[in-house]
């Protein structure tokens, strides 16, 4: 491993501490359901993703967190106005 990967590895590494990490064949996705709006808590990161076809996957995977992340934050407001 060179310098340059073993830096990218340990920022990726970093950035996913303390929120919840899913590795997929194409990429590291990362998210916090408490924390939507913040970038560090909700991104991809780690993406091998070669054709156009595993590129279209990992995105499609991001917007699915993304949609449960907001799905989630709706039921934790309803919960605090009941």
């Amino acid at each position: 491993m060179d310098i340059v990967e073993r830096v990218c590895t340990a920022y990726a590494w970093q950035r996913a501490l303390g929120h919840n990490t899913m590795r997929d064949p194409f990429c590291c996705l990362v998210w916090d359901r408490a924390h939507p709006d913040v970038w560090d808590a909700n991104h991809v990161s780690e993406v091998r993703a070669r054709t156009a076809a595993d590129i279209a996957r990992v995105l499609q995977r991001r917007h699915e967190l993304q949609r449960m992340a907001l799905l989630s934050v709706m039921l934790s407001q309803q919960e605090t106005a009941a």
